[in-house]
């Protein structure tokens, strides 16, 4: 129940900050936004003192982004904002000791996103094109490790650990605006050890390809 509430208050959040409206202040015009993207997860190899191990496949998510651009004059600008994300990525073909199947279990998260970027915007022509980058935090409300293979009566949390919940990426990424649409391309790579045990460390980083409305 106690999560139900954070994700609606978080939700609610996030519906404030891309409400459609403009606004003047003293450095320029704030634009409010939306936006939505389609994500590729890639989970690093695990770091070890034996050496390095392959453990995991790509996986696939989305987030919903609220964003506020702000001008800073000379074509620069900062632009923070809040998302709710869906995150998905798999195992790479494991054995457990006492299986001879291999499996491919999941790990799925669900949680918030705060990303603080700053820009500068490239005149091309009568186009611009958006380079930006910056800090990413991220918390992860929910996370599961699912297997669809049977393992008998044991559960996999049993011996596959979650991830962290807390991580802290530094994104760098291109926009291209279209009167008032963005479409955009960005990578975050993940800086914290996702890992709970303190012998071994692998991180998460993200592709993003995004489409997004300034009102």
């Amino acid at each position: 129940m106690k999560r139900l509430m954070i994700i609606l208050i978080m939700t609610l959040a996030a519906m404030t900050v891309v409400k459609a409206q403009i606004v003047r202040t003293d450095r320029g015009l704030i634009r409010w936004g939306v936006k939505a993207s389609v994500d590729l997860n890639l989970a690093t190899k695990w770091h070890t003192d034996a050496g390095n191990v392959k453990m995991y496949k790509p996986g696939a998510g989305f987030q919903i982004i609220g964003a506020g651009n702000i001008s800073l004059g000379k074509n620069f600008f900062l632009e923070p904002g809040v998302s709710l994300f869906f995150d998905q990525y798999r195992y790479d073909d494991i054995y457990l000791e006492f299986n001879s199947k291999k499996i491919n279990p999941t790990i799925t998260k669900f949680g918030i996103r705060i990303p603080i970027n700053i820009g500068y915007a490239i005149p091309i022509r009568e186009a611009e094109l958006w380079v930006y980058t910056g800090p990413e935090l991220s918390w992860a409300i929910i996370d599961k490790v699912n297997c669809s293979t049977p393992i008998e009566d044991a559960k996999i949390e049993d011996f596959l650990t979650r991830p962290k919940n807390f991580d802290f990426g530094w994104k760098v990424g291109l926009g291209l605006p279209i009167h008032s649409w963005l479409i955009s391309f960005d990578a975050t790579f993940g800086l914290l050890n996702m890992n709970r045990s303190s012998s071994i460390s692998y991180r998460e980083n993200r592709l993003a390809l995004s489409l997004g409305y300034y009102f």
